[in-house]
C-alpha cells in the first residue's frame, strides 16, 4: 500500500500519517513493510516451500539481489542460509 493510500484511508494527509507511524512504531512505513516482506520470505524459505529467487518475488522483489542484501541487513544472515535441506 502506498502511504497516501494508507493516509486517505485513515482520514490523514500523507505527511500526518508518516508522522504518526514512525511516532506509533518506530519506524517508516517502508521499513515497516520491509519488516514484515523479509519475515514472510523468512518462513517461505524454512517451510521449504521456495528457493531464494521464488521467495524474494513471492513478497514482492523483483530485484534479488537487492532482496538477499536486505534480508542480510535485517536478519544478519544470508536467505539462503534459510533454506530448509
Amino acid at each position: 500500500f502506498s502511504i497516501a493510500e494508507l493516509a486517505r484511508q485513515t482520514g490523514l494527509s500523507p505527511s500526518h500519517f508518516r508522522l504518526l507511524f514512525k511516532k506509533i512504531t518506530g519506524m517508516t512505513a517502508v521499513q515497516y513493510q520491509n519488516h514484515i516482506r523479509i519475515n514472510k520470505a523468512k518462513d517461505l524459505l524454512m517451510s521449504g516451500e521456495c528457493n531464494v529467487t521464488e521467495a524474494a518475488l513471492s513478497v514482492g522483489f523483483q530485484d534479488i539481489y537487492y532482496f538477499s542484501r536486505l534480508f542480510k541487513q535485517l536478519t544478519g544472515e544470508s536467505p539462503s542460509r534459510y533454506i530448509r535441506g
